[in-house]
């Protein structure tokens, strides 16, 4: 059970959310009551808050999405309101690829903590860069791989979409459903950013390049050693390129420096409230918020048997 009294917080679907108004006060110590209402839920959500006049109330997130729930407090003269914003998902799912072969896991978020959750597919394993589409779906390309597949965490299965037009190295889906990915030529090429549609048609390519510079090294360089992208909670588009991020547009290719990272994650991950996680190469988990930029990263290890290169998946 989770206790929510303030910003927002990330939960699993079908976990009961406990939101929690005792810390209202008033200063003259009127009694108050208590109004609970849920303003939004995502598309095809049924949930409803349980005891919604009473100074805690009940959630349980039966979908994918973000639910925000809203309280208002009055001792019969003033009204006080608070909101939060609860995000629900599958949870922080992990595809392992270790180097003597790979199985499904799960880690408990900002833990350390790791979870078997079955044996994967053998056709299944390799993939590094994934994402989920609006309809929940987990898709993602292999490394050295021609082809979008379609992986499903619960019965360890995948299946073959479409063939890709060139290797790629780095992969994301937009909300509306828009595929994104970055060539992977080889090593000091340039790099060009594609778009397609759900059934595999090109809708745009570009090649990358420098709009504001920064970063360690030649930005003219750097620009093109994208290693993972994600769309942030806005919709832009960011990237993990080396140690740094930036933000580029998936329709022009033109990349803006962001900031200076603090690893050179495979693959990035950034949920609904703008949290950037990634994994290194030294079996760290680091998390990086994207609305407080000048605060480092958070590292934190993770119990890994084996090194491993894995992308994080919301």
């Amino acid at each position: 059970m989770h206790r929510l009294t303030g910003r927002g917080r990330s939960v699993d679907v079908g976990t009961e959310v406990d939101l929690d108004g005792s810390a209202s006060v008033d200063p003259d110590g009127s009694s108050l009551t208590y109004a609970w209402a849920l303003t939004a839920r995502p598309v095809g959500s049924n949930a409803s808050l349980l005891n919604p006049t009473s100074v805690r109330s009940k959630l349980i997130p039966d979908v994918i999405g973000i639910y925000s729930v809203s309280l208002e407090v009055s001792d019969g003269a003033k009204t006080g309101r608070t909101s939060v914003n609860i995000e629900a998902s599958r949870g922080s799912i992990v595809i392992r690829r270790p180097f003597g072969g790979g199985s499904w896991n799960r880690i408990v978020e900002q833990s350390g903590l790791l979870v078997r959750i079955n044996d994967a597919n053998p056709a299944c394993q390799g993939p590094q860069h994934l994402d989920r589409a609006p309809d929940a779906r987990l898709l993602g390309i292999a490394p050295l791989e021609k082809e979008l597949w379609e992986y499903d965490i619960d019965r360890g299965t995948c299946r073959k979409l479409w063939d890709l037009p060139t290797e790629m190295t780095a992969f994301a889906v937009d909300s509306q459903g828009l595929i994104v990915m970055v060539s992977s030529p080889g090593a000091f090429q340039k790099r060009t950013i594609f778009r397609f549609d759900q059934s595999g048609n090109k809708i745009s390519s570009a090649v990358l390049s420098v709009g504001k510079p920064g970063g360690f090294f030649d930005p003219n360089e750097e620009v093109h050693r994208v290693k993972g992208i994600d769309f942030g909670p806005d919709g832009s588009l960011y990237s993990m390129n080396l140690a740094s991020i930036w933000k580029i547009n998936p329709q022009t290719g033109v990349a803006d420096f962001v900031a200076q990272g603090s690893a050179a994650g495979d693959d990035i991950d950034i949920d609904n409230f703008g949290m950037l996680r990634t994994i290194d190469f030294g079996k760290n988990l680091y998390l990086l918020d994207l609305n407080s930029l000048s605060s480092p990263a958070v590292k934190v290890p993770l119990e890994w048997n084996d090194l491993s290169f894995s992308p994080i998946v919301r």
